[in-house]
Formats: structure tokens, sequence, C-alpha cells
């Protein structure tokens, strides 16, 4: 097995982790105010990590653009994320993420050149339509043209993140994953804290002081994640990352959903993690 898919394997657990951990400490907590936590305090995280490692230089003036391009996209999906949670129910918009494996495929044909192959396009489809046969029924009382609104935002937000997965590729031909991660983390944080700021919410990030334990463990557990996913990215296409990642994501977001939370498994959502189970290796293969 490559270091690129043992990275890959890692990131898909990581962001997992994350997820539960995310889960937990956005109890009474602004969830703007934490995205923008995660993301820039994973600069010193990865700053440090760098100082021990061999951190090769970097063609600045070819990687400048291309890591402004990825950390724009990357925080306005964030912000397009949130809004979409705000007005539609996490089951309604969830599903969409899916695509972006197709997203990313595409872009990166057309920006990289990066080929896709007859298995690995049966791959990235089972894997969008395992996550689309999750149950995402309208919740009694929920207004149809929000649920709408919301599921044309979160659309927005899987082009968004299929072309920032392209972009952050073609950037680290230029730049190491511990390079690369510490910039983007410093300026998607950076960009949050400005929406932040821009609504009157900064006040809003002393909520995060109340479990600071876990607030350390999710910004080191995000910050793997997002070194697996560069090194994972460094050795395979965005399409094929973008798959496994939200495979892993979504299955074990079942599996934790239900040890951990009590949550409810259907016989759906078992054929829907089958069904992206099975397109990882035709993926990979």
């Amino acid at each position: 097995m490559s270091a690129a898919v043992l990275s890959l394997v890692g990131c898909g657990l990581c962001w997992a982790a994350l997820d539960v951990q995310r889960k937990r400490l956005a109890q009474g907590v602004d969830i703007l105010a934490l995205g923008a936590a995660l993301a820039f305090l994973g600069l010193p995280t990865f700053a440090a990590v760098g100082a021990f490692a061999h951190d090769p230089g970097f063609d600045f003036a070819r990687y400048l653009p291309r890591t402004l391009a990825a950390a724009a996209f990357s925080a306005w999906a964030h912000v397009t994320f949130l809004r979409a949670l705000a007005i539609a129910p996490l089951s309604m918009c969830l599903p969409l993420l899916a695509l972006s494996p197709v997203f990313a495929a595409g872009f990166g044909m057309m920006w990289l050149g990066d080929p896709v192959r007859a298995m690995q396009a049966v791959g990235i489809t089972a894997v969008a339509c395992g996550a689309w046969l999750l149950p995402h029924s309208v919740a009694p009382g929920t207004d149809p043209a929000a649920a709408a609104r919301g599921r044309q935002l979160m659309l927005v937000v899987a082009v968004a993140w299929g072309l920032v997965a392209v972009i952050d590729r073609d950037a680290l031909r230029f730049a190491s994953p511990l390079r690369h991660g510490a910039v983007q983390c410093g300026v998607v944080g950076a960009g949050l804290l400005v929406v932040l700021a821009a609504r009157g919410r900064f006040a809003a990030l002393r909520t995060l002081g109340r479990r600071p334990g876990l607030l350390v463990l999710s910004v080191l557990t995000g910050t793997a994640a997002l070194g697996l996913q560069y090194a994972a990215l460094q050795g395979l296409d965005a399409g094929s990352v973008e798959s496994v990642k939200r495979a892993m994501g979504l299955t074990l977001a079942l599996v934790n959903g239900r040890l951990l939370f009590g949550e409810r498994v259907t016989l759906r959502h078992v054929l829907a993690a089958a069904l992206m189970a099975a397109g990882v290796p035709l993926v990979l293969g």
C-alpha cells in the first residue's frame, strides 16, 4: 500500500474523529466562532510540527496565487455551509456534499489533466449514490422554501470544496503539506475571524473557553486530518481523495452516531454505507 493511500486512510479516520469532537464541542458554542478558532489555531500547530521536520523550500511566485485561491474558496465554502445549516435541516443538506468527489474529478480533468479511469468513475458514482441514499426527509414544521434554499447553498458548497481539492493539489506541487497547511489555516482562520467581527459576533469566541481540553484535542485532530489530506493529494488525484474521504466520513458517522450518541440506524443507512464502501476499492484500484 502506497504512502499516499495510507495518508488517505489516516485522513478519513481523523476527519471522522473530528466530526465527533466538533459535535460535542458545538453544544452551546457559536458555530462560526468554532470554525474560525479551529482553522486559525491550526497555524501554530503546523508551524510547530514543521520546526522539527525537514521542510524543503517552495516556489513562492507560483505557489502564492494558488494558495490564496484555495483559501478564498475554502473560507467562502465554510460561510456558505453555515448559512445552509442555519435555514435547513442537516439531513436535508448533507447528502449533497456527496457530489464534491464528482466535481473534484471533473475539475481535476480540466485543470490538471488528471485522467479518470472507467472503474474509478464507477467508484466515484457509487460513493455519490450511496451518500445520496442516506435519509434526507423534510422534518415536520420545516419551511419548504427554506429547505430548498438550504439545499441550493449546499450544492454550491459541494462545488467549492471539489474545486478547493483540485487547487490544493496544484498548490502542493510548489510547497510541502506542512507549509501549505500553515498558510491555509492562517488565511482561512483570519478570513473567518473577519466575518465574525463584521457580524458583530467577535465576543462569541469567549464561549470556546468552556471546554478547553476538547478544543485543543479538536485542533490537533483537525491539523492531522488536513496534513494527511495534503499528503494524499501529492500522490492521488482530487476525485479519489474526496471520494474516499467522503465515504469513510459518512460511514463512520453512522457507526459513531449509533455507538456514541444512540442515533437510530435503519436498513437504508446500512445499504448506503455498503454502496459507499463498495465504491472505495474501485476508486483506489
